[in-house]
């Protein structure tokens, strides 16, 4: 775990000093006051529309609980899932207060790391994972944003696949029918992200966003601008906070070269880097560079073609909607104590940073072997010397459970040995003698309880078996499972009401890891 992240949700007033409050101050703390920015409210409106989901339409006055997350196959891992219930349950406790609130969601289809969501991995009914990896069969997406990239037929094994692999039910066909259609219909990976989302929170108020709306990329343009008529200043002010992490002992997410922008330029269809260098901003790939007035200009023709960087993401959020809090997840936190200075730069309120949900979903079979075992999920994902605390706790060791009875006897008399040779009256070198016999006999009636440990080699076959169908729930690929796994493993099996009752059970105001039985 990020030690950052630890420090902010145990309150440290070190690390609570980065933000704009501790999260437990979200609904005592004054909300932020301003309007929605022309366009935004009649662009989101339409979107919902387009996703074919029956929203509230947005009035334009109200606050915003945000959330958002680069666009996974299949939705990415759970963590998107969680995100996406954390603004939830906030925005309903702020309605609870009479303070009208929506929670937006904020689909960073711009981003163009394709190898960091072209992957999906699904628990299957074996336990055991299935790894997807999506490669288009035509064109290079080198440098490409998801919302570009295309969405190849081939997504559609991959859906049956999947079905077939998971744990089914009586929602496995009506699943599998909403991955099929909504992939019929989505332009691209982002496009799909974003209805897939939209039909799995269809009964909630939560609102998608695609950050590459053009109006919300013309809406942005403002906060591109300063950047423009500003060269480097935010990167400086980065930098500097970085530094300042630092000397506080903690590791800086956002590292940025003395000449990069926090701005990105689509050129031939590619997500391009920024320079500025010799009074010039200077394209990635591209011969020549540009006048900060020229590109300006380029602003002013084709708004569409900007977008920010990671850093500038929550200043343009900012500008474009009142947002009271930001549900983030522990790296995301960690990078966002690097951002007050960039808000304060931009004269904008920085929102409450929120700690998303975090969550482990197990089946009464899973939970069955933790208990047989003596394990918990925190074991399993710290791989805390699994086998051998499991073979302790298996009751059917007849010999090593007459052993350790016998052992207990022998190591009392040791001690009592031990202790009575360092009696006063007593060689010094003999009460030395007896703790290096106490010490030594110890040491091998260890290794003799080891032998008998795993002296049944079928048992301890078996047994590693379950702790691997352990680990691949609980802690696929080495990683928590929230990190790794598609919410379709679950809902093939358990369908939407699966989604309606983790937005009951999960609890947005506990900032520990969370169970769920399935």
């Amino acid at each position: 775990m990020n030690p950052l992240y630890e420090a902010y949700i145990q309150g440290d007033p070190d690390v609570t000093a980065l933000f704009s409050s501790a999260p437990e101050a979200l609904f005592n703390k004054t909300a932020p006051t301003g309007a929605w920015k022309n366009g935004v409210v009649s662009a989101i409106n339409r979107t919902q529309h387009y996703l074919g989901v029956s929203k509230a339409a947005v009035a334009g006055d109200e606050l915003v609980v945000a959330t958002g997350q680069q666009t996974g196959l299949f939705t990415g891992p759970l963590y998107t899932v969680y995100k996406a219930i954390t603004a939830i349950k906030l925005a309903e406790r702020f309605q609870a207060l009479g303070t009208p609130c929506v929670p937006v969601f904020w689909a960073a289809g711009d981003d163009h790391d394709f190898e960091e969501v072209r992957n999906a991995h699904f628990l299957t009914k074996r336990s055991e994972i299935l790894s997807q990896t999506y490669t288009p069969q035509n064109g290079d997406i080198s440098d490409m944003p998801m919302y570009r990239v295309p969405l190849d037929k081939q997504i559609h094994a991959f859906i049956d696949a999947a079905a077939t692999a998971c744990r089914g039910g009586e929602y496995a066909a009506e699943i599998q029918g909403v991955l099929h259609e909504t992939a019929d219909a989505a332009t691209s990976p982002a496009d799909w992200f974003v209805r897939l989302m939209a039909r799995l929170f269809a009964d909630t108020r939560l609102l998608m966003l695609p950050s590459w709306d053009p109006a919300v990329r013309t809406a942005a343009a403002s906060v591109i601008k300063r950047e423009i008529t500003h060269p480097l200043a935010c990167t400086q002010l980065l930098i500097q906070q970085a530094e300042f992490l630092e000397s506080l002992g903690y590791k800086a997410l956002i590292r940025r070269r003395e000449n990069a922008c926090n701005f990105f330029v689509e050129q031939d269809d590619r997500r391009r880097n920024v320079l500025f260098k010799d009074n010039r901003f200077h394209i990635a790939g591209i011969r020549g560079a540009l006048t900060p007035d020229e590109m300006l200009a380029r602003l002013d023709h084709a708004p569409g073609l900007f977008s920010p960087n990671v850093a500038l993401r929550p200043v343009v959020q900012q500008q474009l909607f009142p947002v009271v809090a930001y549900a983030a997840g522990p790296g995301e936190v960690a990078y966002w104590a690097q951002l007050k200075p960039l808000f304060d730069f931009y004269e904008t309120p920085m929102p409450v940073v929120y700690p998303r949900i975090r969550c482990v979903i197990n089946t009464i079979k899973t939970n069955q072997l933790l208990r047989r075992y003596g394990l918990s999920p925190a074991m399993i994902m710290n791989n805390d010397d699994l086998l051998a605390r499991a073979l302790q706790a298996d009751a059917d060791n007849a010999a090593l459970k007459t052993f350790q009875r016998h052992r207990a006897i022998v190591a009392d008399a040791l001690e009592e040995m031990a202790r009575d040779m360092k009696d006063e009256s007593i060689a010094r070198e003999a009460g030395r003698a007896a703790e290096r016999f106490e010490r030594n006999v110890l040491a091998e009636l260890d290794k003799l309880e080891r032998r008998l440990l795993y002296a049944d080699t079928e048992k301890r076959r078996v047994i590693e078996a379950r702790i691997g169908r352990l680990r691949a729930v609980i802690a696929p690929l080495n990683k928590p499972q929230e990190r790794v796994i598609s919410v379709f493993s679950f809902l093939f099996e358990h369908g939407r009401p699966l989604i309606k009752r983790m937005i009951t059970e999960l609890d947005a105001e506990c900032f520990e890891i969370q169970e769920m039985e399935l």
